[in-house]
């Protein structure tokens, strides 16, 4: 079943509507974020059998993913704190 995600809703809504999924691509921030939620499976990029791998382990997974935690812990809100704070940080000789 395809999921639209409509961008109008606020992401904690749009977060309750996402499933397990199927990643792929390089090392980065998308790769941590499917293995630290649990949001998906994460096969190499350009690898047929890695597709193929990925899923049997998606069918066979019993993984809940975590979307709800990973919205609040990467919500505007919480982003926009980072950011605050390494600015402050900045200003007062903190690293």
């Amino acid at each position: 079943m395809a999921i639209a995600l409509d961008t109008a809703r606020p992401i904690e809504y749009r977060c309750l509507v996402l499933r397990f999924c199927i990643v792929t691509g390089g090392e980065g921030p998308l790769k941590t974020a499917v293995e630290d939620y649990g949001l998906g499976v994460w096969v190499e990029p350009d690898s047929l059998d890695s597709l193929k791998a990925g899923i049997k382990r998606w069918q066979e997974s019993r993984i809940q993913p975590q979307w709800e935690r990973y919205c609040l812990e990467n919500s505007w809100p919480a982003n926009a704190k980072r950011v605050m704070e390494c600015f402050s940080d900045a200003g007062t000789g903190g690293s």
